[in-house]
């Protein structure tokens, strides 16, 4: 016979009272963790993200000597060969920590604590490729003072890659003494691969000086309240440095070299690396890479953390979505931008739009929900 509804309540609620007494005076189930404070996001960054990015880059440049080294001291073109696939493996690990440009490592047009560490590392787009082929000739790279009397744009990765993928003709206008001189021709290919090798190795050898101090100089300057000011501005200061998805992904990488926004005459010629390694797609992928471990924190806790503590867990997802979307559409590029501009302009096109959705999110809806404030780069930016 069916048991009456009354009969089955009696029996849920004895039940109910069973399963409570079966745990005695246990207390009820813990609530979840707090999220973590902004202090302990801030502290946790350099640590878990940059410095161990910055340590990984210094062992891909120190496995890049050696291929250096062999060029420099037999000069064959296989050597030569190996150095280029060493320099585009620290390339893309640099690429990576092009966005996480916090503290000194950033430009001080940029950051009230920006000491231009990045531009000794890597100064792109402030480059001068004839002012490397002039270098080439003068081979004055052995003199104590060489770095120091010297801009940026004769030294660092992109002086680097051009010493190791130009062609056997130099860049500079024939005004230009190399040129008018004779000089370089004097030297002939094997004395110009020669000087190249050996200043490439001079180079090389500076960048390694170069990352040691970025790395203690980032150490010694804690994102936190005492040196900021306030933790809301030390965040801002991470937030600047993800704001690389916009100011230079987005628009210097992609957006002016296709002419979409700052150029109207011969713009493939702003692609990275064009005429070089040709790896621009490359570098598009790892710097998503690198806004990504940034935003997320890595090991540690990140933005997502902060943003969930505001009951904004959905912007998290979503901008991680977002960036997702965007690797793996340039992934998908079937080489650098200006070929890809010939070869599959619909795929570039998906890529720059796919950029541009995360970067949007990043402008408008992190900023509002963490009450923080566009970057003077971009602030008057309203793609």
């Amino acid at each position: 016979m069916a048991r009456k509804a009354g009969s089955w309540a009696l029996l849920g609620g004895l039940a109910l009272a069973a399963a409570w007494q079966s745990g005695g005076c246990d207390a009820p189930p813990e609530a979840p963790p707090a999220p973590p404070a902004m202090q302990e996001v801030l502290g946790s960054l350099p640590t878990n993200v940059v410095l161990p990015r910055l340590a990984t880059f210094r062992e891909q440049l120190v496995l890049l000597k050696g291929p250096i080294e062999a060029w420099r001291t037999g000069g064959s073109a296989q050597d030569r060969d190996l150095a280029r696939v060493a320099f585009v493996d620290a390339m893309r690990v640099w690429q990576e920590l092009e966005a996480m440009q916090i503290g000194p490592i950033a430009s001080a047009l940029t950051s009230d604590h920006g000491q231009y560490l990045r531009d000794e590392i890597y100064s792109w787009p402030t480059v001068s490729p004839c002012r490397v082929d002039q270098e080439t000739v003068e081979a004055g790279w052995s003199s104590p003072t060489w770095f120091d009397d010297n801009l940026v744009n004769v030294y660092g990765l992109d002086a680097l890659e051009h010493l190791l993928f130009a062609g056997p003709d130099n860049t500079c206008p024939g005004q230009i003494p190399i040129n008018a001189d004779g000089t370089w021709d004097a030297l002939g290919p094997a004395g110009v691969d020669a000087n190249r090798a050996a200043y490439a190795s001079a180079v090389l050898d500076h960048l390694l000086v170069d990352v040691d101090r970025t790395r203690d100089a980032l150490a010694a300057h804690p994102l936190d309240a005492a040196t900021y000011g306030s933790e809301q501005a030390a965040l801002n200061d991470v937030f600047d440095a993800l704001f690389y998805l916009e100011t230079h992904v987005q628009d210097r990488k992609m957006a002016e070299p296709l002419g979409l926004r700052d150029c109207t005459i011969d713009c493939l010629e702003l692609v990275e690396s064009r005429g070089l390694s040709g790896a621009s797609h490359v570098w598009l992928a790892h710097d998503v890479i690198g806004v990504r471990d940034l935003f997320t924190g890595g090991e540690g806790p990140g933005f997502p953390e902060l943003l969930a503590g505001s009951g904004r867990q959905d912007l998290a997802d979503g901008f991680l979505a977002a960036l997702d979307q965007a690797h793996a559409d340039l992934v998908a590029l079937p080489g650098p931008v200006d070929e890809s501009s010939a070869l599959a302009p619909a795929a570039l096109e998906r890529a720059y739009a796919s950029v541009q959705a995360a970067a949007d999110i990043l402008r408008v809806d992190i900023a509002t929900a963490l009450l923080l404030e566009i970057p003077n780069e971009a602030a008057g930016d309203n793609d």
